[in-house]
């Protein structure tokens, strides 16, 4: 198992956009791209990810000013859950797109996927990948909980 964090406000894949010479184009291309070389400076396999995965995505999405009382406190009616645009299925087709050909050949090999928008107030927004190849789901779901609960990542890494 492996966890990685990207900082900066998540991104969701926009829609592919047609060019003036015929043809689409991927209007989050260079974004992805810089996703994806992030994510690899922190950690890349030495070979291509192509076995069954379970891969948690966490969202942590920064906090509208409306959220806090005037004296910076945060509201005691302030969502923990953010349940507005983006949609949690564009942030991880962002994701997932970014990280094949880095982290797997292809993401049909992600057999389970869970993506989560907690909003957070207490460091920068950011993107969590929490990566599981041995598809020990109690493990797995462990670990999700324990983003959640923001204990520190543990060193998940096999090597």
């Amino acid at each position: 198992m492996k966890h990685i964090e990207i900082e900066g406000v998540p991104l969701p894949q926009l829609r592919h956009r047609d060019s003036r010479h015929g043809g689409k184009y991927d209007p989050c291309s260079r974004a992805k791209s810089d996703f994806a070389i992030k994510a690899a400076c922190q950690w890349r396999p030495k070979e291509l990810l192509i076995s069954p995965l379970a891969v948690c995505l966490v969202f942590n999405m920064p906090r509208p000013g409306g959220h806090y009382l005037a004296h910076g406190r945060l509201s005691g009616k302030a969502p923990y859950w953010h349940v507005i645009e983006p949609d949690s299925d564009n942030l991880a087709k962002f994701v997932l797109d970014a990280l094949t050909g880095y982290y797997w050949k292809d993401d049909k090999i992600i057999c389970c996927l869970v993506a989560i928008k907690p909003y957070i107030e207490d460091k920068p927004p950011s993107t969590e990948v929490i990566i599981s190849w041995e598809l020990n789901l109690i493990e797995f779901f462990s670990r999700i909980q324990q983003c959640l609960l923001g204990l520190p990542p543990q060193s998940l890494s096999p090597g």
